[in-house]
């Protein structure tokens, strides 16, 4: 039974662990993107401004 619960535990923590992991990828990539078209849509902006 102490094993099934350390196991339980250890299993709980992982997924915490790779949930977190997960959502600090996406929000990195979604600043990138982001990053990404504001340096685009400055350029375009540049090309017919100039």
């Amino acid at each position: 039974m102490k094993a099934f619960l350390a196991f339980a535990i250890e299993a709980f923590c992982f997924a915490g662990i790779l949930y977190f992991y997960i959502q600090n990828r996406k929000k990195e990539k979604a600043k990138k993107e982001a990053e990404e078209r504001e340096q685009s849509l400055q350029d375009l902006e540049d090309k017919y401004d100039g």
